[in-house]
């Protein structure tokens, strides 16, 4: 019997007998190489700090990138203010227009609104993805990872340098279930999602594309891989150029760079000198852009005693020099409070706060339900004894 075109020299031998399969031993095999695998890649990338593997392009994830973030409100005016004004809003749109929203109709969405719901926010690396077509696909793709019918409006948004969309998502679906998202969904799987459907429009990015992405990493206002095995090399805070490997050097000389800029370290006899809390300011930039500009406007205390508020700094009493907005979709604020020991404090507020700037007040670490820590506030001083001294 013969087989295969144009092969004419294959036959199958009728003695031939298929092999039998050991399943376990088999299944061992692939378990032995799986972890064989992964502690050798663990391996090497820890060590990647002596070699200059790990910048190369060929290394990476090649699907296409896209930012993912998710907000919730439990405010019924948090959630009418999103539908009526901040999604619709003037030169947010396409040419400046008004944003227009799509999904299911504002009647319908406003029929069963309830105070509970959703913000996310999609901003696709690539500007050519469009977005209508993502949010609807990643609209599908959540239905069929959670189960609900969701009730949800959404916007494309133009007014910035990357074109993004937010999607509101009513609180219960359209059954009336309460809609409860997992931390893996919100960390992981919408992400993984997203990057997924963009790679399925544009297919998968280019090593051009992937070095263009990672040198972008270099001026990052956050705490990046590269900052941690670049602070393996420092000692005291000060970063040794001598001692990095050459592979590294012009990448950590680049990165230092754009930290210098952002007043983070300095450039004294070939080396750099980074300030104390330099890793905490980059993570917390992460998460408060204005984190720095707070810094830079200080009116009493040295910028070396400038934190981030946490529940272990306790009460704090001093005196409030600014306040911020820190979301555009919610009611989050934040309030520079200078302390008369010599400390000043950037405090995050997750309501919008009734005191004013150059008031006294004391503010109270207090942590909720969720571990989540929401500091309240009282005067030290009556708004009467303020008005007074002014």
């Amino acid at each position: 019997m013969r087989h295969f075109l144009f092969e004419k020299n294959y036959e199958i031998d009728p003695k031939y007998q298929r092999p039998r399969h050991d399943t376990a031993r088999n299944m061992m095999k692939l378990g032995i190489a799986y972890h064989f695998t992964k502690n050798y890649l663990n391996n090497k990338n820890s060590s990647s700090s002596n070699s200059n593997r790990s910048y190369q392009s060929s290394s990476y994830d090649k699907r296409q990138n896209c930012t993912v973030k998710t907000h919730y409100s439990t405010s019924m005016d948090a959630h009418k203010e999103q539908i009526n004004r901040y999604l619709v809003r003037e030169g947010a749109g396409k040419d400046g227009n008004k944003a227009v929203l799509y999904g299911m109709s504002v009647e319908e969405y406003k029929k069963d609104m309830v105070d509970k719901n959703f913000r996310i926010f999609l901003s696709p690396e690539n500007q050519k993805i469009p977005l209508d077509i993502l949010t609807k696909k990643f609209m599908m793709k959540l239905t069929l990872q959670t189960g609900y019918k969701f009730s949800w409006v959404a916007a494309n948004h133009y007014n910035t340098a990357h074109e993004h969309t937010h999607i509101l998502i009513n609180g219960v679906d359209q059954f009336g279930k309460d809609i409860i998202f997992s931390k893996d969904l919100i960390t992981t799987i919408m992400r993984d999602t997203t990057r997924d459907l963009c790679t399925s429009m544009l297919g998968c990015r280019t090593n051009e594309e992937i070095q263009r992405s990672k040198d972008k990493l270099l001026e990052a206002n956050r705490f990046t891989r590269t900052d941690e095995i670049m602070s393996k090399f420092m000692a005291s805070d000060i970063l040794f150029l001598d001692q990095v490997n050459n592979g590294h050097k012009e990448i950590y000389a680049r990165r230092c760079h754009h930290l210098a800029k952002i007043g983070l370290c300095n450039f004294i006899n070939n080396n750099y000198h980074f300030e104390k809390n330099w890793k905490e300011t980059l993570k917390t930039l992460s998460r408060y852009n204005m984190f720095l500009d707070a810094k830079r406007h200080l009116k009493y205390t040295n910028q070396r005693n400038y934190f981030l508020y946490e529940s272990k700094y306790g009460k704090i009493n001093g005196i409030v020099t600014k306040i911020y907005k820190t979301d555009d979709i919610s009611d989050n604020h934040a309030a520079v409070i200078e302390t008369f020991t010599g400390k000043a404090y950037f405090v995050p507020l997750f309501y919008k706060p009734k005191f004013r700037i150059g008031e006294q007040i004391q503010i109270v670490p207090k942590v909720n339900q969720k571990g989540r820590l929401t500091p309240s506030w009282h005067y030290t001083k009556t708004q009467n004894q303020n008005e007074q001294e002014r």
